[in-house]
């Protein structure tokens, strides 16, 4: 008879999506998301096994979240150019949300974890196709400089990510320093809602094409 889950591999995920910003992902204790979830070592094997497969389910539904959301904001708008400005802000919304998730994520690919590196080399490339056929869109549309997509990409992705990511840095690292006394402020402004439409508002400014009339 099969056991019945009651949300505990839910719980699981919860807390290790919580605890991984304080110990990494390679760093990831199971006895210590176990004893945030209020589950314990048995129900984690019965629902995931082993750790690696944890850690692989648990990235999956981060990154299925996003791609949801990325999809549904990459076709809302009546004109390409729309559509490119509603998923660059969904995305740096989401991003400044998940800034600590994120952070670890790819610090286990620059210290070359090859299960991270081969996952994300598997499953998060879809919402980059879904990014790189806007531009291209924008560009036969007149709406962006038809220039090479590297010279887009990056002044794009600066616009949505970058200042989620110096912020998360502050975070780790200068929390109790002079530098993070400044935390709360940019948390206030260059992260604001705001503040991202503004910032992507003038990227997409600074790539406009020319329109045929």
């Amino acid at each position: 008879m099969t056991r019945p889950s009651q949300n505990i591999d839910k719980k699981l995920i919860a807390a290790g999506k919580e605890l991984i910003p304080l110990m990494g992902i390679s760093g990831l204790k199971i006895r210590e998301v176990t004893k945030k979830a209020g589950a314990n070592l048995g129900m984690f094997n019965y629902h995931f096994g082993t750790k690696e497969k944890y850690i692989e389910v648990l990235m999956i539904d981060v990154y299925s979240k996003f791609l949801s959301d990325f999809k549904l904001d990459s076709e809302k708008g009546s004109t390409s150019q729309e559509c490119l400005r509603n998923t660059l802000i969904g995305a740096a919304h989401f991003i400044r949300q998940n800034r600590t998730l994120i952070a670890a994520l790819f610090e286990e690919i620059l210290k070359g974890n090859i299960r991270i590196v081969e996952f994300a080399r598997k499953n998060m490339t879809k919402h980059i196709n879904i990014l790189l056929k806007l531009i291209k869109q924008c560009q036969k549309d007149g709406y962006l400089i038809k220039t090479s997509i590297f010279v887009i990409a990056p002044i794009l992705i600066g616009a949505v990510a970058l200042p989620s990511i110096a912020i998360r840095v502050l975070e780790k690292n200068y929390q109790k320093t002079v530098l993070g006394t400044l935390i709360p402020l940019l948390k206030n402004t260059a992260i604001s809602d705001k503040r991202i439409t503004e910032r992507i508002d003038y990227a997409l400014k600074g790539l406009q094409g020319e329109r045929k009339k």
